[in-house]
């Protein structure tokens, strides 16, 4: 379902939320959070019907079935978004410990410029590997959309944006 178009607008902010920001607002709230407790945050305060209009979405644009529907927006909203937050602290960390001061974007940042991780003379976008090697219609739109915001971003901040590549299957992190 990653590559198709038509169901793209399905996991919208305008229809899910901003995900990474009402992670963070769990974060914020809990010590020990964890993916679990992040699903129970997002019903609590946002509650199912985002989920399920999601769902409905992917139903009647992409004609797949409301069970792989269901399990797909699961895996987005909740499971990639956890994900990626932990490698942007990995990333964040490593950054750090090769003398590289970062902060973590504002959600204003995150969402007109598409980056994640801010220094003095650069920014960081954090993505899967597959993002670098992946060439399906949905992904190059994305591709297209970041490329803009991170010139618009150079040219008001100053600051050049770079990608993190994270490989979850050898826990290795690649910068470009």
């Amino acid at each position: 379902m990653d590559g198709d178009v038509r169901i793209k607008s399905a996991l919208a902010p305008k229809v899910v939320g901003y995900c990474v920001q009402i992670l963070e607002e769990y974060l914020d709230n809990e010590s020990n959070g964890s993916l679990k407790g992040f699903v129970q945050y997002y019903i609590k305060h946002k509650t199912k019907e985002p989920l399920l209009k999601a769902s409905e979405m992917i139903v009647f644009n992409g004609e797949y079935s409301l069970e792989d529907a269901k399990k797909y927006v699961y895996v987005r909203v909740f499971e990639d978004t956890w994900n990626g937050k932990q490698w942007e602290l990995k990333v964040k960390k490593e950054l750090e410990e090769k003398g590289k001061q970062t902060r973590f974007s504002t959600t204003k940042e995150d969402y007109n410029y598409c980056i994640d991780l801010v220094g003095d003379t650069f920014a960081v976008q954090v993505k899967p590997i597959s993002y670098d090697k992946g060439t399906n219609p949905s992904l190059m739109i994305d591709k297209k959309r970041h490329r803009q915001a991170h010139l618009k971003y150079q040219s008001v901040s100053g600051k050049k944006v770079h990608f993190a590549f994270y490989n979850k299957d050898n826990n290795k992190i690649k910068y470009k």
